[in-house]
């Protein structure tokens, strides 16, 4: 997905803390595929771990690049979990919200 467009991250750094690295940038973006941890020095088919704040554009690239993918579903307008919302202008029974 994306592969060969340009991407404006704005300033990005490479952050260490207590033996992790992490990288910051100004400009939100999706992480379409590993270069913008080659941007920074980090290889990530040699690490054990690497976690991303996206929802599905990552797949495409880093699914043939590692083991196992577990996905978090943090609070806010991107949740899989539809229930957790209030909807107040929608006829019911609808899927997924109901059963029936």
């Amino acid at each position: 997905m994306g592969k060969g467009t340009r991407s404006d991250l704005g300033k990005s750094v490479r952050l260490q803390a207590e033996g992790l690295d992490f990288i910051v940038c100004s400009v939100r973006n999706q992480v379409f595929d590993e270069q913008v941890f080659l941007l920074h020095g980090l290889d990530v088919r040699a690490m054990k771990l690497v976690g991303l704040k996206s929802s599905h554009h990552f797949r495409a690239a880093f699914e043939p690049l590692c083991e196992r993918i577990i996905t978090v579903d943090s609070p806010g307008l991107s949740m899989f979990d539809f229930t957790a919302f209030r909807y107040e202008h929608v006829r019911r029974p609808i899927f997924p919200l109901d059963r029936e």
